[in-house]
């Protein structure tokens, strides 16, 4: 992770000189793309309320797995197998319901 996107030691991140910026100001009511596997960041120019979505098919659950594996092996090779196999299970899960049919429905939180 970087971590002051707007100085970035060339030093430590060298790929980031290759990076082509895009910058932008999303308006009230509009909404933003950002196809799977874009590197992006944000920044929020004054009190802002963001929904983001991310979602997980076929194409991309593959490497939401290793993903999960990656980020959690840095602290523990067990909490990466938990983690990783808990995932797993949770889309095998996932596709079983939508082979009979079943509806997902969203709980308020």
């Amino acid at each position: 992770m970087i971590p002051d996107i707007e100085n970035v030691d060339l030093e430590k991140f060298p790929l980031y000189k290759n990076a082509t910026p895009i910058k932008f100001v999303v308006g009230p009511g509009e909404t933003l793309f950002i196809p799977f596997g874009i590197w992006h960041t944000a920044k929020s120019l004054e009190p802002t309320i963001s929904v983001a979505f991310d979602l997980l098919n076929d194409h991309n659950f593959p490497l939401f797995l290793k993903d999960v594996w990656e980020f959690k092996k840095r602290n523990s090779i067990a909490k990466a197998v938990a983690a990783t196999g808990y995932a797993a299970l949770s889309g095998v899960m996932c596709r079983l319901g939508d082979m009979v049919g079943k509806e997902r429905v969203s709980t308020p939180s």
